[in-house]
């Protein structure tokens, strides 16, 4: 187990009469809730007043002041083209300490149709300390023939009990004085985003990927959070939720983690069509790309690796100088993956599987402007081979997404390596 101590940062230059370094505060992320939208919220058919509460456990300490941030788009489209969501949507936030209201909004606040983050409200003069447990709440007023976001893993209908967090359901308390809805359409779960002015652990993660890193096919979806907190009996999510909630059960730290996810997600539509998605990763100190498999793939983004290892290399490099404009005295990371092999073994590899060969040699070898990497091929492929896969029970039928069984052997690797002081490979 690791203490808090080991996961908090926040450091200054020793000042000239020496001593320890001085905490350095920032605006980053809480909670493992936030996803970004991938799709439009079915059309409601009355007006209704819709509600989602969340909880984050703080491992930020010294917390003066929380911001609620809102979207008016989704990420729609083969390889994740950014998408108006059709609609202003009038929202109103509160948040708790327990029965203590921290803030609430005080009147709607309208996110614009295709606008990219907006502030729902900042609440200011709070006092709180790393371990304590935070209510969120989220009011959408939906007027009859509007859409609201939604999030895919919640796009297949109602949540298993005891997975992932409560919303729209009737059954979840809340300030914000809003009745249970009703006839509202499936999916209504919001992609919310909170950040916290504190003294933040030393890494909060941003995760940009596509389906194999987020999403599962197993019946247990969720969002993140404590098991046992708010009722969660049962894990949830892809591998890095899954991982991430495994290391919060491990040392009751709930380590914070925005996946900006899409299926079929291409690097190449991130640089080209991802204005509105790549605003929000200053929020996070330690940013990770997970989006090859689809860029590489001959019959999709039909990109080389090298062409790949370009698009992070200039990620990397706007993340870093995003960053240092706002937080210039604390250091960022970004971390890559070595990518999961893929395909049916026909003795030599295809175009698509020789890529995957190469980008794994680019990852290991340190693509210009990474800090290290988590290395999930070895864990799948024959050693020696990166394109072959090693255990094919570990996958789907498709042979590129991971079962249950994979998923539970990938989100071992996170759990472990984010418990770690260097929470990745060095290069």
């Amino acid at each position: 187990m690791i203490g808090l101590s080991q996961f908090a940062l926040g450091l200054m230059p020793r000042t000239g009469g020496g001593g320890a370094p001085a905490p350095v505060k920032s605006w980053q992320i809480i909670g493992q809730y936030n996803d970004i939208a991938q799709a439009q919220q079915g059309t409601n058919a009355s007006t209704i007043r819709a509600i989602t509460v969340a909880k984050a456990k703080l491992a930020a300490d010294d917390v003066t002041a929380l911001r609620a941030y809102g979207q008016g788009y989704y990420v729609g489209g083969s390889g994740g083209p950014e998408v108006n969501i059709g609609n202003d949507v009038p929202t109103r936030v509160a948040a708790l300490d327990g029965a203590t209201l921290l803030g609430i909004s005080p009147a709607p606040v309208s996110v614009v149709n295709g606008a990219g983050l907006t502030q729902l409200a900042e609440f200011t003069g709070l006092s709180l300390s790393a371990g304590t447990t935070l209510d969120l709440q989220k009011e959408r007023v939906l007027t009859a023939g509007q859409f609201s976001t939604q999030t895919t893993p919640y796009a297949a209908g109602t949540l298993p009990t005891g997975v992932g967090r409560k919303g729209d359901n009737g059954a979840s308390a809340s300030v914000l004085g809003t009745a249970a809805p009703s006839g509202i359409g499936v999916g209504t779960l919001e992609a919310d985003m909170w950040v916290a002015y504190g003294v933040h652990p030393a890494h909060t993660y941003i995760i940009a990927s596509h389906s194999i890193g987020y999403n599962n096919t197993d019946s247990a979806i969720g969002d993140g959070g404590l098991i046992g907190a708010d009722g969660r009996t049962a894990e949830g999510g892809g591998l890095f939720r899954r991982g991430f909630r495994a290391a919060a059960v491990a040392t009751g730290i709930e380590i914070p983690l925005r996946m900006v996810a899409k299926p079929a997600g291409q690097m190449a539509l991130l640089r080209s069509d991802g204005a509105r998605r790549r605003a929000s990763f200053i929020y996070g100190n330690t940013l990770v790309l997970y989006l090859e498999t689809n860029d590489l793939d001959s019959s999709a983004g039909n990109k080389t690796a090298a062409q790949v290892a370009a698009y992070y290399s200039a990620e990397a490099a706007d993340f870093r100088a995003a960053w240092a404009a706002v937080n210039p005295l604390l250091p960022c990371f970004v971390l890559v993956c070595t990518p999961l092999p893929r395909g049916a073994d026909g003795g030599t590899p295809s175009t698509t599987q020789q890529r995957i060969a190469d980008f794994d040699a680019l990852v290991r070898a340190g693509i210009s402007g990474t800090d290290g990497y988590w290395d999930l091929n070895s864990l799948y492929a024959v050693p020696g081979t990166p394109w072959k896969i090693a255990d094919t029970a570990l996958f789907n039928g498709d042979l590129l997404h991971l079962a249950p069984a994979g998923h539970a052997v990938g989100s071992g690797y996170i759990s472990n390596m984010i418990q770690q002081p260097v929470p990745y490979l060095i290069l």
